[in-house]
This record gives structure tokens, C-alpha cells and sequence, in this order.
């Protein structure tokens, strides 16, 4: 008998985002790759222990696989620390272009950043919600991010979900998750299991 078990593997490709991170589409879960492969297509071998990516068959990359809550697995030393696409991306910089739309955008902001364990992984977000204030103006983001941070509901999902609705009759500050029709009514949310 084999010492080691058998292990089904599967494959998908993926491009490698300017964060320096693959989509596990599965799972819906990021992995980290050396920076030097931002924007090829590479491909990902995973079984149900460990993600392998593949760079024109080299092995760059291997992971255990995420199987907890954070959407992100990443190896520090992939991250270039001088990498031109976020040579002026940090914290500061994001709350500082949230600091132009408005106060509840800044919270908003600060809240991603405190839920992500690497900086970089808020990075993506944040850049969405800047798109979203160009697309929809300040002052209806900044309510929105105002609705968000009320119900605890801090994600770039949920801030264009709000978006999307007729929310500008609503007294937020006095409007119930009922109210502004955010889930199906059979899901709690976060705010129950507080």
C-alpha cells in the first residue's frame, strides 16, 4: 500500500491580479503569487489540503488550503514592498480619497483596512469604492457607507447592494435592515451573532 493517501486534484486557470493574488473560483478565495507574475494567466493544481500555481508548468507558488473565514492566503514575501502599481497606495492614501468624499467613506475605509490581515488586501475595495463615487457622486456613497458601517455591513458588495437601491427617502439613521431590504428575510447577518 501507498504510504501517502490518494488525493483528487483539480485545475483551473486564473490571471494574477495587480494585487499580486489568484482567484480560487471554487471557493471563491485569493493565493498569493510572487509579484513578478502580476497579469499572466497561470495555472492553479488543488487538491483538498493544498493549492500548487503553475507558471508554464514551473511550480511558483503552494499553499494550504484556506478553508477558514478570510478570503485571502498570502505569503509576505510575495508582495514587493516597491511595486510600481502601489507605489503610492497604503492605508493613508485610501483614507485620505475617502476623506474627499465624506466621513461615514473614511470609517467605511478604515474598517476594510481593519479587517483584512495584509493592507494589500483592502487595496482592491477601496479602489471600488473611489469608482463608485466617480460613478454615483459623493454625497450618495457616503450615505451608503453611512448605511453600512450602521448595520455592520462593511464590504464593497454590500456599499454597490445599497447603491443599487432607492435608499435616498430612507432615514438611514433611523432605518432598520427590514427596511432598506438588504437580505432575504430567512438571513440574519452579522449583526445576530454579536
Amino acid at each position: 500500500m501507498p504510504e501517502l493517501k490518494f488525493e483528487f486534484k483539480k485545475y483551473q486557470q486564473a490571471k494574477v491580479q495587480p494585487n499580486c493574488h489568484v482567484l480560487l473560483s471554487e471557493d471563491r478565495k485569493y493565493y498569493s503569487v510572487p509579484y513578478s507574475y502580476t497579469g499572466q494567466k497561470v495555472d492553479i493544481g488543488y487538491t483538498a489540503t493544498t493549492v500548487e500555481i503553475f507558471s508554464k508548468h514551473e511550480r511558483i507558488a503552494l499553499h494550504q488550503r484556506n478553508r477558514t473565514w478570510s478570503k485571502y492566503t498570502t505569503n509576505g514575501t510575495h508582495l514587493h514592498p516597491n511595486h510600481q502599481y502601489y507605489r503610492r497606495w497604503n492605508k493613508d492614501f485610501f483614507v485620505q480619497e475617502g476623506a474627499k468624499i465624506g466621513e461615514h467613506t473614511i470609517r467605511f475605509m478604515e474598517q476594510l483596512f481593519a479587517q483584512s490581515k495584509h493592507p494589500e488586501q483592502a487595496f482592491k475595495s477601496c479602489q471600488g469604492v473611489l469608482h463608485l463615487a466617480t460613478k454615483n457622486g459623493n454625497d450618495k456613497v457616503d450615505q451608503a457607507a453611512g448605511i453600512c458601517l450602521q448595520f455592520d455591513y462593511v464590504s464593497y458588495r454590500k456599499l454597490e447592494q445599497i447603491l443599487s437601491m432607492d435608499f435616498q427617502n430612507i432615514k438611514w439613521d433611523e432605518a432598520s435592515p427590514t427596511q432598506l431590504d438588504l437580505f432575504h428575510e430567512n438571513i440574519r447577518g452579522q449583526m445576530y451573532y454579536k
